[in-house]
């Protein structure tokens, strides 16, 4: 669930017809721009207002760690939520210690290699998706329904996380919009699901300021003002995994859009602060 509803995906129709390719579609709101940081301290404050026992699906990657770290840096209270495999060992163990280290409530979610694995593939494949990647939010769902509360995640930044591209690349200024990063809101469209797509401040600060000239993963962490993380995403094995039941076609379940067609757009509703 965006604010105001300005995001929207294709998702439910694409659930019945999976030859359909995914899209969206932007009904922009006027918005105050006051730069990346600030906007995204305005949205946590805003979105601990109206949000009882929020929650953040935490993997302790550079984009769930900075909306972490910019709620605890508020003095705002949020429980992350810790998936541990065997898939994310280094990932899971970074995210536990930073939590243990500061004394920070969590709570974590543990599954075997062949447990995760199947709870994924049941979480997608019964919804007629495509991506493993996007189940963690579903799993971590069912939990925070059943103690009513909201899930945030670290979702919603439009830049390339393909399999087998080097992470060492540039950013595109073609922006990437994956279908996965959108499954919680098709799943429970009551939680506000991801973050950078949230609120429209946040997202058009993200796309306009960060820079495009180094490693995206170099480029994410000087603009979130964190250091570098390592991904689950780069495991092999899960690699493999994942591999298994995705479309081989990218363009159908990532939807392709010029960085200065969508800020000349958004550039119509913001208001410089």
């Amino acid at each position: 669930m965006t604010k105001n509803n300005w995001f929207i995906t294709n998702l439910c129709d694409r659930k019945k017809d999976e030859t359909v390719p995914f899209d969206f579609s932007i009904t922009p709101y006027q918005f105050y721009d006051y730069g990346f940081q600030e906007n995204c301290k305005r949205t946590a404050i805003e979105l601990y207002e109206t949000n009882d026992r929020l929650y953040l699906s935490y993997s302790g990657g550079c984009d769930s760690h900075f909306v972490l770290k910019t709620f605890l840096d508020l003095k705002l209270e949020i429980i992350p939520v810790i998936v541990s495999t065997d898939f994310n060992v280094e990932e899971s163990s970074n995210a536990i210690q930073y939590c243990t280290e500061r004394q920070i409530k969590f709570e974590i979610l543990n599954y075997s290699k062949d447990e995760f694995v199947e709870r994924m593939k049941k979480k997608i494949i019964e919804r007629n998706f495509f991506s493993l990647m996007g189940g963690v939010p579903l799993l971590i769902c069912d939990e925070v329904n059943r103690v009513g509360g909201k899930l945030l995640t670290g979702y919603g930044d439009p830049f390339s996380i393909i399999p087998g591209v080097v992470p060492t690349h540039r950013i595109s200024k073609k922006l990437e919009f994956s279908e996965w990063d959108y499954y919680l809101d098709d799943y429970d469209p009551t939680h506000p699901s991801g973050f950078f797509t949230y609120d429209l401040s946040v997202f058009y600060s993200l796309i306009s300021q960060i820079d495009y000239t180094i490693p995206i993963y170099d480029a994410k962490c000087n603009l979130y003002g964190i250091t570098k993380r390592n991904k689950v995403f780069y495991n092999q094995d899960f690699y493999l995994k994942f591999r298994e039941i995705k479309n081989p076609n990218i363009e159908n379940y990532s939807k392709f859009t010029i960085l200065s067609d969508i800020v000349s757009e958004l550039d119509k509703y913001r208001i410089l602060k």
